[in-house]
């Protein structure tokens, strides 16, 4: 049993699948297995995946008959047995260094159940930024997930090297707007999470995930969800935190609704709030702490 699981998802882009296969198989680190999970894609894509199964045993490829873009990637790590796994788009690609340097910082870091690279995003191969450094490792749970749902705005903290037996067999990765954003928050909920600046993961800017409006529609927004999709997350975060998710099990239900209202509101305020709300928000603040300030 390799130590490390890759979960590649892919759906019809075997010109890009290619690459990031070849990203895996030039890793520094070698005790690994690839688990291509194809989801319906043409004969082009099967015919590539096969070749390299053929050349190269710790690769594997399954196909499965049209479930869904969520559901490949909730398969792809059902399947996994291994200490560590993470997922890999077919899309995107990783520095060379990237598996060896998350597995030697998660051996010596046993309070932490995940971390990942600095995101370098591309389009048409040139970087255009990279992600801010993330790191979640407050002590209280409670604190990590709020502070996670603060700050986070690219969530690639979803393509980091996970500890797999650390995260439930039931865990929710639910098939909605946002549904990348609401296993993340759990996986910060259960342990640490580290940015590690020297190692690299590259992301591509295109596709539906990049397209906010396109994602809405293909989970079936309608009306004033569609209008602004992050109102459709903060009804699921409040749902997840306050009943759906065993991770939660730990708090009584007082405790569950109250750290589901803090989660919800902070999702309001920085993606559902007009302009004018925001601004008598921020007056309202401004205000306390005047007050504070002369107690």
């Amino acid at each position: 049993m390799a130590s490390v699981t890759i979960g590649l998802v892919t759906h019809n882009r075997p010109h890009l699948l290619k690459r990031a296969i070849k990203s895996v198989v030039d890793q520094t680190f070698d005790d690994w297995e690839l688990l291509i999970s194809d989801d319906n894609s043409a004969e082009e894509t099967a015919f590539l995946a096969k070749e390299y199964v053929a050349s190269d045993a710790r690769i594997k490829y399954v196909r499965w008959d049209g479930i869904g873009m969520t559901r490949n990637f909730i398969e792809s790590m059902k399947m996994a047995d291994s200490k560590y796994f993470m997922w890999l788009c077919d899309d995107d690609w990783l520095g060379e260094n990237f598996i060896e340097e998350c597995v030697q910082f998660l051996e010596a870091n046993p309070d932490h159940i995940a971390c990942c690279g600095t995101t370098q995003f591309m389009k048409d191969g040139v970087v255009q930024r990279a992600n801010d450094v993330l790191n979640f490792e407050q002590a209280e749970p409670a604190e990590r997930i709020t502070d996670y749902y603060k700050k986070v705005n690219s969530n690639v903290i979803l393509y980091g090297l996970m500890r797999l037996d650390k995260i439930p067999a039931t865990i929710v990765y639910p098939d909605t707007f946002g549904a990348d954003l609401l296993f993340s928050s759990q996986i910060a909920y259960l342990g640490k999470i580290k940015t590690l600046d020297h190692v690299a993961f590259y992301y591509s800017e295109h596709g539906i995930s990049q397209d906010q409006n396109k994602l809405a529609k293909y989970y079936g927004l309608k009306g004033r969800m569609l209008a602004n999709p992050y109102n459709s997350l903060r009804v699921e975060v409040f749902n997840l935190i306050s009943s759906s998710s065993i991770v939660f099990s730990n708090l009584n239900q007082i405790q569950r609704w109250f750290l589901a209202l803090r989660c919800s509101l902070i999702i309001r305020e920085r993606f559902c709030m007009s302009a004018t709300e925001a601004k008598i928000r921020k007056s309202l603040r401004i205000g306390a702490r005047i007050k504070r300030v002369f107690r």
